[in-house]
């Protein structure tokens, strides 16, 4: 804005060749910088949008963690806890096999899930999409 009055300042009589081209210099740079602006702000929809996706990832990590130690302790959703095939009953320890390949069943599943959410996650940080999350060079060697 004082680059605008400056300019009208310097106009020394109408038709000025030197103040209109400063003028027009100044309308330049003043489109310049709300072309920035709008930059700026997409640059922070982003930022903001890939923040919330860092935070849901960091949601479902903790959740899936959460459903692996579930698992571990032997408590297995309604679903996993179906008996999927016939046991022999005649055979010792048959129902403890079923439940543990059952259980096993059910941690390479939560293992994947827990993999894919943290490639998407280090993806994330990598590519720097993340503000405030830096990624942590080694500095062992």
């Amino acid at each position: 804005m004082d680059a605008v009055m400056k300019a009208q300042e310097t106009q020394s009589g109408p038709g000025n060749s030197d103040a209109d081209g400063l003028i027009g210099k100044v309308d330049v740079e003043m489109a310049d910088a709300d072309a920035d602006l709008g930059s700026e702000e997409e640059t922070q929809i982003e930022a903001s949008k890939n923040t919330d996706k860092a935070q849901n990832m960091a949601t479902k990590l903790q959740e899936n963690a959460q459903h692996i130690h579930a698992i571990l302790r032997g408590e297995l959703e309604d679903g996993a806890s179906q008996v999927s095939a016939p046991v022999d009953l005649t055979k010792p320890y048959a129902m403890e096999t079923e439940f543990t390949r059952r259980q096993a069943n059910e941690l390479i599943k939560a293992f994947g899930s827990l993999g894919r959410i943290l490639n998407q996650f280090t993806e994330l940080i990598d590519n720097n999409e993340c503000e405030g999350i830096k990624p942590v060079t080694s500095t062992a060697q």
